[in-house]
């Protein structure tokens, strides 16, 4: 009886992963069946182009289709690819099934050139307010509610905002490897000089830890001076207990030159360098950069866009600036403050 059970229950567990594969199979044959439905729309009503064109042909179709999406796409004013992604959207709601919208509305935009072209438009218009993003607009920018594109559902809004933000961030850099993120666009905000030591730096001494919160640097004279690189400060030899720093475990650094000793955290998000005294004004000094915040560089962009005092306020009064993490704010906030007062 008990193996009349197991062989029951086996058999039962089978046929529900059966049933689920033919679940997902359906649906996918449902999505390639409504993106060949829509892109067959989209020839016709915006290419003027249909299989009875190709007399016979149809490996020539896609050939055809992509050379008239090419020819009218790279023409498309922002007012046209709006019209033309609302019509498409309208189509939608009447013909696609509404858990279907937006797979089917994804797989059409990496099918079709025409449909490529489109959101693209409107993708790039975006990236170009958030180029010339300044104070007073900082907040609106960042939220995706706020695209304002006159579109018929949220589906493009939300696909705009994600594909734009991604576009400008990369162009930045910021999201490389950190050895590879262009420090000296974003050292006057994300970079900050330690200063400590009354003795000159043991260059190689330079360690951080390895959950990426603390540096570590040592002088001549065996003085050693322990970091929070969140706040870009000293921590005191009273907090050294609390911190349970004789648990830390330490990642040591790399030589950039023979002057010059550099160690990046495990995280990827902090590098400090230790230089010879002669470099900052005969002081011994660290200069610790930390990697932007997506929040942090768009604050940067719009502080450098602000060009009055009316716009440095909105931006030191702004949302979004609270939202940096560590040193960076106090360093924009100050950048911000005497820009008011020159």
């Amino acid at each position: 009886m008990v193996v009349i059970k197991r062989y029951f229950l086996y058999g039962l567990m089978v046929s529900s992963f059966s049933l689920l594969a033919m679940e997902n199979n359906i649906n996918q044959r449902d999505i390639d069946r409504y993106v060949k439905d829509v892109g067959d729309m989209v020839d016709l009503s915006f290419l003027n182009f249909n299989e009875d064109l190709i007399c016979g042909f149809p490996h020539i179709k896609s050939l055809i289709g992509s050379f008239l999406s090419v020819c009218k796409g790279k023409l498309l004013t922002l007012e046209k690819a709006i019209s033309d992604i609302n019509l498409i959207k309208a189509y939608f709601m009447q013909k696609v099934p509404k858990e279907l919208r937006k797979p089917v509305f994804t797989e059409i935009i990496k099918q079709h050139w025409y449909v490529h072209y489109l959101i693209q438009t409107l993708v790039n218009k975006r990236c170009e307010e958030l180029e010339n993003v300044k104070g007073s607009t900082i907040d609106a920018l960042y939220n995706p509610a706020h695209v304002q594109i006159d579109v018929v559902d949220n589906d493009v809004r939300e696909m705009v905002y994600g594909k734009a933000m991604a576009q400008f961030f990369v162009k930045a850099g910021i999201h490389n490897p950190l050895d590879c993120v262009p420090m000296n666009k974003f050292e006057a905000v994300h970079s900050i000089v330690l200063y400590g030591h009354t003795n000159d730096i043991h260059l190689a001494s330079l360690v951080m830890s390895l959950d990426g919160k603390y540096l570590k640097s040592m002088d001549r004279m065996a003085n050693e001076i322990v970091w929070d690189m969140q706040k870009g400060a000293r921590v005191n030899v009273a907090n050294l207990l609390a911190i349970a720093y004789d648990t830390i475990k330490w990642t040591p650094g790399f030589w950039v030159d023979r002057k010059m000793y550099g160690v990046i955290d495990k995280t990827d998000t902090y590098y400090a360098v230790s230089t010879c005294r002669q470099d900052f004004q005969n002081d011994p000094a660290i200069v610790l950069f930390k990697r932007p915040q997506d929040v942090s560089y768009m604050c940067q962009k719009a502080f450098e866009n602000s060009k009055n005092n009316q716009e440095l306020i909105a931006l030191r009064d702004s949302e979004i600036i609270k939202s940096i993490e560590g040193f960076p704010q106090d360093n924009l906030k100050k950048l911000i403050v005497d820009q008011i007062n020159q």
